[in-house]
């Protein structure tokens, strides 16, 4: 549970949940791999349902130079250290890429554990973003700064220290259609020492390629609404593998 966004559930809470599930007479079977289509085809003989809830991968990179340096940190790994070590690491000036709940998890944590400036960058502006409304608020009062319509373009290295010195940014504006145009000649550096991509996470698509008969539509999968049902009877699905992280 350390790395789920604080506004949806905290460490002692699910211990009282798993607990409640318990007390239903409910199994659990702990560091249990489930990868291939005989395992699987094992479970759908034991069983008369399965349902299928795991979220989705590893956070996107951002896909641009320097995004591999040491000090660029995911998002929920970030939290997932705050949350268990208040002597986690973090930067002096620390840039967050994207605007979600997680995001704002984040920036929050990297003022608790002592950043002396953290600043959001998000592609749109604050109609748009995913968070809810109390978290963007409760950013901007604990001192998170924003930065709307701007694109990450490129990290900087210090080449004699190796460290992080900039994020450089494109502006861009939003068109018709809600598209996003790259502003010509709009290139700008927030000057930081580590950066926090926040930008959604990746699908599970190999892992659940492996599931007979499952259909995936656009990397998630599908499920009759009113049921949660897959494409195959046996199979049901729930949370973020079926909405993408909304």
């Amino acid at each position: 549970t350390y790395g789920v966004a604080e506004y949806k559930l905290r460490s002692t809470d699910s211990l009282r949940e798993v607990e409640l599930i318990q007390s239903l007479g409910v199994e659990f079977k702990f560091g249990v791999e489930i990868t291939s289509q005989e395992e699987f085809a094992q479970l759908e003989r034991e069983y008369d349902a399965v349902f299928i809830g795991v979220g989705l991968g590893a956070m996107r990179r951002l896909g641009i130079p320097g995004d591999d340096h040491p000090d660029v940190v995911d998002a929920l790994a970030f939290i997932a250290h705050y949350k268990t070590s208040r002597e986690a690491r973090v930067g002096r000036r620390v840039v967050v890429v994207g605007a979600g709940n997680t995001a704002i998890d984040a920036a929050n944590a990297a003022l608790r554990l002592g950043a002396e400036d953290v600043c959001i960058v998000y592609r749109r502006t604050a109609p748009y973003m995913a968070a809810f409304d109390f978290e963007f608020d409760h950013a901007r009062h604990e001192g998170v700064s924003f930065e709307w319509l701007v694109q990450p373009h490129a990290i900087h290295v210090d080449e004699s220290s190796g460290k992080i010195q900039a994020i450089e940014c494109l502006k861009v504006e939003l068109v018709e259609g809600n598209r996003l145009r790259p502003i010509a000649a709009s290139n700008f550096e927030i000057p930081c020492d580590m950066v926090i991509p926040a930008i959604g996470q990746s699908s599970l698509q190999e892992l659940l390629s492996r599931i007979r008969d499952v259909e995936m539509v656009n990397g998630v999968i599908a499920t009759d609404r009113a049921t949660g049902q897959t494409s195959n009877p046996k199979y049901f699905a729930g949370g973020d593998c079926v909405n993408g992280g909304r």
